[in-house]
């Protein structure tokens, strides 16, 4: 018996300017079975939005030409017809998220701090979908088998790390 991917059918935008996290980040969830599209800044996250009306979008809080929450509010003023709905989780290294304007940190469906691991953000996801995912989720840190770990490296996901340590993004 085939188990389904986790993400099937749920497409992802993902809004991050360090190019090896976002490539990462990205391969990992092809591998759950989502559809992404990547974007580096909020103009490039704001027509990923237009052209694709994604189910779910995660965004780095400190990007360039304007940051996440300028993200957000372009989000929500494109209205729900043209994709101005969808949930976003917030990605971030700092302990507390703040915007200068005022856009509450609570908008944001979900918040992970970086460096966070795989069931987090698959939580994460399943939570901002409020719906469930397949029964994988949950069970703890998810462990890369080091025969897994040659096929990432192969396809550049993972570069050089160890592979018989936990997974953290």
């Amino acid at each position: 018996m085939v188990i389904p991917a986790v993400l099937s059918n749920i497409s992802i935008v993902i809004v991050e300017d360090h190019a090896a996290f976002l490539s990462m980040l990205g391969r990992f969830l092809m591998l759950e079975g989502a559809c992404v599209v990547a974007a580096s800044d909020v103009f490039d996250g704001i027509r990923a939005v237009k052209e694709h009306h994604p189910d779910l979008i995660l965004s780095e809080i400190s990007l360039p030409n304007g940051g996440g929450f300028q993200l957000l509010r372009d989000i929500c003023a494109l209205g729900p017809e043209n994709g101005g709905s969808v949930p976003v989780i917030a990605m971030t290294p700092f302990a507390q998220i703040s915007d200068p304007e005022n856009t509450n940190a609570s908008d944001f469906q979900e918040y992970l701090r970086k460096p966070f691991a795989p069931d987090q953000l698959l939580e994460a996801i399943r939570s901002a979908l409020r719906g469930p995912l397949p029964e994988r989720i949950g069970r703890g840190r998810r462990r890369v088998p080091h025969s897994s770990c040659n096929q990432l490296r192969m396809n550049g996901a993972i570069p050089d790390w160890n592979c018989e340590a936990d997974l953290f993004f």
